[in-house]
């Protein structure tokens, strides 16, 4: 279904493809995902880069967006901007469309949190 839509646009759009999957956490486990896939995504695609474990979220968010094609954020759960989730989700999103990157996010649910983003950044809601 979802994730099956996600592979395929995510191959069509670039090579380099960041992937988070979020299917059947918590909005705290789904944060966790989210920042282990964007720190190991940063390790694997720039060896050298200068991250490191003091790294604010929005740096590492910007770093993962300069080196991938696309990020896929799949199964996303209904969060809110000021929660664990959505205060990653949000800066994550951000960094991709001022790096001209393209994102692929499915969930089962309306995000609210779309409406924070300019509507010229959504292609369907």
């Amino acid at each position: 279904g979802k994730t099956q839509l996600a592979a395929r646009v995510a191959a069509a759009v670039g090579d380099a493809v960041l992937w988070v999957r979020c299917a059947g956490r918590s909005l705290p486990e789904s944060a966790a995902a989210a920042e282990r896939a964007v720190r190991a995504g940063i390790a694997l695609s720039s060896p050298g880069a200068a991250v490191d474990g003091t790294s604010s979220w929005e740096t590492l968010a910007a770093a993962a967006a300069s080196a991938y094609d696309v990020v896929v954020l799949d199964d996303v759960p209904v969060c809110r901007a000021s929660d664990v989730f959505g205060s990653r989700l949000l800066p994550l999103l951000e960094a991709c469309l001022a790096a001209g990157k393209s994102v692929v996010l499915t969930s089962g649910a309306p995000l609210d949190l779309l409406a924070a983003l300019p509507d010229r950044a959504v292609v369907a809601r």
